[in-house]
């Protein structure tokens, strides 16, 4: 029987320990450890996707490694963590193994890394957390269907968008459930405010909303309807963002009434939005930075975006995936002019993951990778 996981995959192409890692080993290290959160996909509980941290002015891969495929890595205190039918801990600027545990099945979204621990969700229905010091189970328990999307964390409680069952709130500290909603979400939550933000299915599945739940007890306080499949929504104190076809709506979090109404093209459903210092920052007709006030068009940088892909938004510069030349690009924050491309080589080139920056590191994993790929710069010409 040929190998059924991409680990095993990578086991049998190159034996031994290093490969049971996801990876034939680092290769080189980072300057520096890299420090900063990236904590969620899309950094943080809000789906903000930004950090105050600097982007390398310019990059090559110092190593390549990790279990991963296409959930997203996070990281946290210099460790940065992949999960794909494993968990695995790696030191942020060599890329070696710290832990590894294994899954009971794949994890194919991204996990939530918390003060209690790392929680993952598997395909098989079962969510766990675990210790961030040495991998071991604090907790696991049964969820009413398969995860939808990328974990959410905030307040004690991970959020978990269910294919089946609706959505499902647990305690980080010890995985007992706080609430369940019958909504049946599509996409990674967005939470803020006491207020969790979800797109998915209506009853029945004929219908697509972007529902309110309060925090506390799931209930549902707004809806709104949507015209076109589900995305992943952005929550700022001002505005809940959700794009509707290519359109990006901003909403007013307390109630769901419109504010403003932009088209920037393009038909991006998994990448949320992101928002720094009053700028939005998101996938389109290549990358459009909008105003938060009032959505009006600042720049726009031409390049074809992935539909899963998204922005990552650093001090000085916005870190997206252009595919017409495969690779990972670095825009300026000011006015979308490119600072550095690093181009993937290979046939039929695919990024995997959304790209999580550091203080002078960017992660991606893409097709032509063994695992997680660190960025940085290495001092070359």
């Amino acid at each position: 029987m040929p190998p059924s996981t991409r680990r095993q995959v990578l086991t049998a192409g190159a034996a031994g320990l290093a490969a049971l890692a996801g990876c034939t080993g680092p290769d080189l290290s980072l300057p520096e450890t890299p420090t900063g959160e990236w904590r969620h996909r899309a950094h943080d509980a809000r789906n903000a996707g930004a950090a105050e941290v600097r982007v390398p002015d310019r990059v090559e891969p110092a190593w390549d490694a990790g279990d991963i495929h296409t959930a997203a890595p996070v990281l946290a205190d210099g460790t940065v963590y992949t999960v794909d039918d494993s968990v695995t801990a790696l030191d942020g600027k060599t890329g070696s193994v710290q832990w590894q545990a294994d899954l009971s099945d794949d994890a194919r979204h991204a996990p939530a890394l918390t003060a209690d621990g790392l929680v993952v969700a598997t395909n098989d229905q079962r969510l766990r957390s675990f210790a961030l010091s040495d991998g071991s189970e604090h907790w696991t328990v049964q969820l009413p269907g398969r995860p939808a999307d990328a974990l959410s964390a905030a307040g004690g409680e991970v959020v978990v968008p269910c294919d089946e069952g609706g959505t499902v709130a647990y305690a980080t500290a010890d995985g007992t459930e706080q609430w369940r909603n019958g909504f049946r979400a599509a996409e990674q939550p967005a939470v803020g405010d006491d207020s969790v933000y979800l797109t998915g299915f209506t009853a029945g599945g004929d219908g697509v909303a972007l529902v309110a739940l309060s925090q506390a007890d799931g209930t549902e306080r707004w809806r709104r309807p949507l015209d076109d499949l589900p995305s992943t929504p952005t929550f700022t104190p001002e505005s809940v963002l959700v794009r509707d076809g290519d359109v990006l709506f901003a909403l007013d979090p307390a109630d769901g009434t419109e504010q403003w109404q932009t088209r920037v093209g393009g038909r991006i459903l998994n990448a949320p939005p992101a928002v720094a210092d009053g700028t939005v920052y998101t996938p389109g007709d290549g990358v459009v930075a909008l105003s938060l006030a009032d959505g009006t068009e600042q720049w726009r940088a031409d390049g074809s975006v992935t539909v899963d892909t998204g922005v990552a938004v650093g001090r000085d510069a916005v870190v997206t995936v252009f595919t017409d030349v495969p690779g990972v690009v670095a825009l300026d924050r000011t006015d979308g002019s490119v600072r550095w491309r690093h181009q993937i080589d290979g046939f039929d080139v695919a990024v995997t993951t959304p790209p999580a920056i550091a203080d002078g590191a960017v992660f991606y994993t893409s097709n032509e990778s063994l695992g997680l790929v660190a960025l940085g710069d290495l001092g070359g010409e």
